[in-house]
């Protein structure tokens, strides 16, 4: 199992551009997998679950005192002041009640650091999934650039399965981000095990990839 997880680490590694950061997605993983990719030399690690990530990072903060952990799931509100502490890097806000409420607990809780946060775009403006809609975006990043709190760090996306068309939501992302010029993207989190390389062809600087690393979760 952990010669698997080996194997698949050095192959993607070997694939992406040095500039794109490989976040691990862990959820559902047991922590002795995160301290293999760890000791591998892998520092970028992604959940979906507040609970989940702060029982690993208690685990794992003296074994791994320099992972840095990454929030991929729905932001609820009264996680944010739990959360913040461990992890400074968000990359699903998709609401404004969130995002003063993480302005808040940061100044309450006395964080030095700017929290970074990606928004979450709802490509295909499916009612069952989260993120901004499209005709929202643009007052919603003028509301994130007022916040002195929050470093924005582009746009991220989970798009639909599109069959063999992977690279069409990723090219779209790109056209959202030249239509609304007056705003900066520094970097975009898309894609996943399934279509990073897509992703990547269409300059995405941090992709979230699970399966593909850990293998298939029973």
């Amino acid at each position: 199992m952990f010669e698997e997880i080996k194997k698949n680490y050095f192959k993607i590694k070997n694939e992406i551009p040095k500039e794109v950061t490989l976040i691990a997605v862990s959820k559902k993983q047991g922590v002795d997998k995160i301290k293999t990719l760890y000791d591998l030399g892998q520092r970028d690690f992604g959940e979906n679950y507040v609970q989940e990530l702060l029982e690993k990072s208690n685990v794992l903060k003296n074994d791994c005192p320099e992972i840095v952990w990454h929030f991929l799931g729905r932001i609820q509100k009264n996680k944010i002041k739990a959360l913040l502490p461990v992890c400074q890097n968000l990359h699903s806000l998709d609401s404004i009640e969130v995002l003063n409420e993480i302005t808040k607990r940061k100044i309450s809780i006395r964080l030095s650091k700017k929290i970074n946060v990606f928004v979450q775009v709802n490509i295909d403006e499916e009612d069952t999934k989260g993120g901004v809609l499209l005709k929202d975006l643009s007052q919603f990043l003028n509301v994130i650039s007022q916040q002195e709190g929050v470093c924005f760090c582009g746009l991220m996306c989970i798009p639909r399965m599109r069959g063999e068309n992977k690279i069409e939501p990723f090219l779209k992302i790109l056209e959202i981000e030249k239509s609304l010029a007056t705003h900066r993207f520094p970097g975009r989190s898309m894609g996943m095990s399934d279509d990073y390389r897509e992703a990547i062809k269409a300059r995405s600087t941090h992709i979230r990839v699970g399966s593909a690393l850990f293998g298939k979760r029973i």
